[in-house]
């Protein structure tokens, strides 16, 4: 029997009343859903045998229902990007599909492309080959994808309050919204960052360095945007803020419905906030395994000491030690081919 186990519905699924307590065969497993069956049009409802042991995670919504049907945000085709003054490509027909909603982590090892493709999303660099492409559909006001983004450090002017910092987009992107963006609208997305109202006049100066940090992701919502990116942003905070600003994130993230990508070397953080952890491999890199993160309720405390977690966790650590193999097989290749080319030299 189809059984409701309390799971936080998918915000793009819907399963009808009578599909509720519809019989299914008991010999339904993971490997074998039919060939038609579309990922993207699963809910987060299990498939329970007679017996009650858990044999799917999820069920397939009708195909006739695509009103609510997750679509891509971002499709990167062959991408390739070569930096003047670099030996090696960073990227090299690289492709990867974003789904709008989703929340997406990064890993891999340093200098292996992983803010590359943030800057890439964002368009403050163009690849040198290959497309990029945005799928998400234009706004009222003409706009697409109006993107915030999230660096490693808060980046705030010392010399503005927290105010007028979260004012700064709209400023940058000549938008009218920064006349309309009140000190009480200020004082709301404060609040929704785990700041107080009282600071919306306070000086980067007067923060520390966690507020600053939720004043930065503050003033990355302050435009509305459809995709909010994250390069480490809590890579300087300590371990207990950390954790706070992570269930922040993911709250965030949700209520606003956003398209969210993170870039991070903490793999814990990266399975406890995403719906997918993506790791690549070193540089030119490329996508050694994409891990699903399956979460049976919200994702708090109790999801961190969770099972699901522990899976997605363990997955995403196997994935990275045989990445960290072929790093060494790539050292011993590069070293080689340096011996030889000295020797050669000598020999010359």
């Amino acid at each position: 029997m189809l059984q409701r186990r309390d799971l936080p519905k998918h915000p793009s699924s819907t399963v009808p009343d009578s599909l509720q307590t519809a019989s299914l065969p008991v010999a339904i497993d993971c490997h074998n859903i039919p060939h038609d069956y579309d990922p993207i049009s699963l809910t987060t409802y299990r498939c329970i045998s007679r017996s009650g042991k858990d044999i799917v995670n999820l069920i397939p919504r009708s195909r006739d229902d695509t009103t609510t049907e997750r679509r891509p945000a971002f499709q990167l085709q062959n991408v390739g990007v070569h930096f003047s003054g670099s030996d090696h490509p960073t990227l090299a027909d690289f492709s990867m599909l974003i789904e709008r909603g989703e929340f997406v982590s990064i890993v891999g090892p340093s200098g292996c492309g992983k803010s590359t493709l943030l800057k890439l999303i964002a368009g403050l660099i163009q690849p040198t080959v290959g497309s990029l492409t945005s799928t998400s559909p234009t706004r009222a006001d003409g706009s697409i994808n109006r993107i915030g983004f999230v660096f490693q450090h808060p980046t705030l002017l010392p010399w503005r309050t927290a105010a007028e910092n979260l004012r700064l987009p709209m400023e940058l992107g000549k938008s009218t919204r920064s006349v309309q963006l009140s000190e009480a609208d200020c004082s709301d997305l404060l609040e929704q960052v785990g700041l107080q109202r009282s600071d919306v006049r306070k000086r980067p100066s007067e923060l520390s360095g966690g507020m600053q940090m939720r004043l930065s992701l503050a003033r990355a919502l302050a435009t509305g945007p459809d995709v909010l990116l994250l390069d480490e942003p809590f890579a300087a905070v300590d371990d207990l803020l950390r954790l706070r600003l992570q269930e922040d994130v993911r709250r965030l993230h949700e209520q606003r419905n956003l398209t969210t990508i993170l870039v991070t070397h903490n793999l814990h953080e990266a399975v406890f906030l995403s719906d997918r952890v993506i790791v690549l491999s070193p540089a030119p890199a490329r996508i050694l395994s994409t891990v699903a993160v399956q979460a049976a309720g919200p994702r708090n405390a109790d999801f961190r000491e969770s099972q699901h977690c522990f899976a997605a966790l363990k997955s995403v650590s196997a994935a990275l030690f045989r990445q960290s193999l072929e790093l060494d097989r790539v050292r011993d290749i590069r070293s080689a081919q340096s011996q030889m080319a000295a020797s050669a030299k000598e020999q010359l």
